[in-house]
């Protein structure tokens, strides 16, 4: 799990990010980031019903792609805010390849 600190959790800030934001689109993501200026990076994930109809396979990805971002936090730069959009084409992909995909996007953001 990513620290409170690093989390977005309310709708007013996944509101402000759509509407200030920058993307870089990937086959599988979406990648919304704004300047926060803070000392730190927060993230967001939002998988959608489209992606999956079952709450247990939304939350398992959202808690795949969490832990990887936990991961690479400290080489990501700080001071933005960013929120990471599932595209539908993700669901039947393998561990591995949202892992490397993640990775890249995340580098990318850097």
């Amino acid at each position: 799990m990513l620290k409170r600190l690093n989390s977005i959790t309310k709708d007013k800030e996944f509101r402000r990010i759509y509407r200030q934001s920058r993307k870089i689109v990937t086959p599988f993501f979406i990648l919304r980031y704004c300047e926060n200026n803070k000392e730190y990076s927060r993230f967001g994930v939002v998988v959608s019903n489209k992606v999956s109809k079952k709450a247990v396979i939304r939350n398992h990805l959202k808690r795949r792609i969490i832990e990887k971002i936990r991961q690479l936090l400290p080489k990501i730069s700080p001071g933005y805010d960013c929120v990471l959009v599932c595209l539908v084409n993700i669901n039947n992909k393998s561990s591995q390849q949202i892992r490397e995909a993640t990775e890249n996007l995340l580098i990318k953001l850097s």
